[in-house]
């Protein structure tokens, strides 16, 4: 029998976003002004078209649901929730500006996004001024640990060091909710590395690393060439991928290089649209070359989003269409937790709002960014200072009650009475780094089996979980 008060949640939940996005999540809730007192403003700036659109609607409709949610309940301190969205059309330079044209013109200084690392990195002067506080549900380079630092040393010399002290206030991050780059390249090593089934030789004793030179791909490489040289195995590359997938001639040539490399496998760090291009090209130049038998396609998170999929069919807008990435593997984080108490709870929230849409990868880390917030702005009885509500969120990790979206009038009144809490989210534990933000996630290896992801394996965060 289900829950009756979370189907009634759930039921108030679709008649608010019914007023506030249409089917395909297209943003209409109204923008907060500065005038307004019976609102909270969360901005949302993600990436809503151009390249990286496919992250930042998932992530949309994940923050859509938790605000309706919370506003069901009654919202924060007597204040209802409202998202300012915005879409930074997958262009860095636009998110910085939006997210100072809001901070400075409307005083929205607390949100949700960017969607992309390459679009986090710049906007990182904000953080370290204080000027605002984002949660990304999807940015996870391990550029964006120290945004204090001026150079990857003195950034590895501050992890090293520096230790925060509960009742303090901690110094400036970008809080992410998705686990970082640095776990995503052990797992990748790892599972390359590792045995085959049914035999004693290791799946890839050679690679070949094919990255997208930027924020992304760059430092995801770095990690899984030094683990794979520990590990005294053979590395060629990395050969470069132009994110800019008009230039389809650079895209050939790196697949003709990987085809000439002799290695036994490709890992292939690229975002979802690059990914597809890539992999379009690989399935042309594959077709007429010799490469080893048994030889093996390993992606990286950006291989498991639906995006990839769709971009790498021969026809984009066939759904029976073959796409370039079957049969290839992809790595990911694990962000529909089965062991999780507040998964199952914004599953039914979501699929009450959204019946015919998957809720993809990140839906549940942008659910638990505006939970976090909502949170925040109660334990902290405000929404206007930064270094507070950035106190309050650490606060509400390390405790020794449990609360979560499962029971969110629970969460809610117990943040309110600074109760000592251990917040558990949708996607996860979100125990929050005190030096960079980041979280720990289990990581999934699945693969493309007649066009759809089919998982794998799996590698507890306990294993990969160091640097990060």
């Amino acid at each position: 029998m289900k829950n009756v008060k979370s189907t009634t949640v759930s039921m108030l939940i679709v008649a608010a976003l019914g007023t506030a996005c249409s089917d395909k999540g297209d943003p209409k809730t109204p923008a907060p002004t500065v005038e307004s007192t019976d609102t909270i403003p969360i901005a949302l700036v993600l990436s809503l078209s151009g390249a990286d659109q496919g992250v930042g609607a998932e992530a949309q409709r994940g923050a859509q649901v938790a605000v309706a949610q919370i506003n069901a309940l009654g919202g924060v301190n007597g204040k209802l929730l409202s998202l300012r969205i915005v879409d930074d059309a997958s262009t860095p330079a636009t998110t910085v500006a939006k997210i100072r044209e809001l901070a400075e013109k409307e005083k929205v200084v607390f949100g949700v996004g960017p969607s992309t690392s390459r679009a986090a990195k710049e906007m990182l002067p904000l953080v370290k001024a204080n000027q605002v506080l984002y949660i990304s549900p999807s940015a996870t380079s391990s550029d964006l640990d120290c945004v204090d630092a001026a150079t990857p040393e003195a950034c590895a010399e501050y992890k090293s060091n520096f230790k925060w002290e509960k009742g303090t206030v901690p110094p400036p991050v970008l809080f992410k909710t998705a686990a970082p780059d640095t776990m995503l390249a052990t797992a990748l090593a790892q599972f390359a590395s590792q045995s085959a089934p049914g035999t004693l030789l290791k799946r890839c004793n050679s690679i070949v690393i094919v990255r997208q030179g930027d924020s992304y791909g760059t430092p995801i490489a770095e990690v899984l060439r030094q683990r794979y040289v520990a590990l005294s195995l053979a590395v060629k590359g990395p050969i470069n991928l132009d994110p800019d997938i008009d230039k389809g001639s650079i895209l050939r040539d790196a697949a003709t290089q990987v085809a000439n490399a002799n290695v036994d496998c490709q890992v292939v760090i690229a975002l979802p649209a690059v990914a597809a291009a890539y992999m379009r090209n690989w399935k042309d130049v594959s077709a007429t070359a010799t490469v080893k038998p048994g030889f093996i396609t390993i992606g990286s998170d950006g291989f498991r989003q639906d995006q990839f999929l769709v971009l790498g069919r021969d026809r984009p807008n066939d759904e029976n269409s073959e796409t370039a990435g079957e049969g290839a593997f992809a790595v990911a984080a694990d962000t529909a937790p089965k062991s999780s108490d507040g998964y199952p709870s914004f599953i039914q929230n979501f699929e009450a709002a959204y019946p015919n849409i998957a809720p993809g990868r990140y839906s549940s880390t942008a659910y638990d960014a505006v939970v976090l917030l909502a949170g925040a702005f109660a334990k902290a009885n405000t929404t206007t200072d930064v270094p507070a509500v950035r106190k309050a969120i650490y606060e509400m990790l390390s405790g020794r009650q449990t609360q979560g979206p499962r029971d969110m009038t629970a969460f809610l009144a117990a943040s309110r009475a600074n109760v000592d809490l251990d917040y558990e989210g949708a996607s996860g534990t979100l125990d929050f780094d005190d030096r960079t933000g980041n979280v720990p996630n289990n990581f999934i290896v699945w693969q493309v089996e007649n066009k759809k992801f089919v998982e794998r394996f799996t590698f507890d965060a306990s294993e990969l979980d160091f640097l990060r």
